[in-house]
């Protein structure tokens, strides 16, 4: 196994995730995501089996990567949350209503686009290309 320096995304690009005291704009730039988007409260059965799905599959690549010689830590999660526009404020709606997408960033370390099954690709049978 090749031998290399461990790139970790949330490190690197710090200024995009840590807040400030006071709110200001970031200039944050192009990154690509793992993601997984559902519809319930959180802890729920949907959204367990959700967030596994995406660390399964965020693991997957890290190894794969691995053991190519690119080692990256897999980057911290992150959660957006939104309601339908036509019901009540967001904390007025019952968790079971919440929307939410779960996403890791991976910046450059998939492919623009995976070609093949996602059973074969994640499996290690087909490894993403650098």
């Amino acid at each position: 196994m090749a031998t290399s320096i461990k790139l970790d995304l949330y490190k690197l690009h710090g200024n995009e995730y840590i807040s400030p005291r006071t709110p200001k704009l970031a200039d944050v730039g192009l990154a690509r995501y793992l993601a997984n988007a559902g519809k319930g409260e959180p802890g729920g059965a949907a959204f367990t089996e959700r967030l596994g799905a995406l660390y399964d599959v965020a693991f997957t690549l890290k190894m794969a990567n691995k053991f190519a010689g690119r080692h990256y830590a897999v980057c911290k999660l992150e959660g957006l949350w939104w309601k339908n526009k036509k019901q009540a404020a967001f904390f007025h709606l019952p968790s079971t209503e919440w929307r939410w997408k779960l996403i890791s960033e991976l910046r450059t370390l998939l492919p623009s686009k995976i070609s093949g099954k996602p059973s074969t690709v994640f499996s290690g049978a087909a490894s993403p290309a650098a």
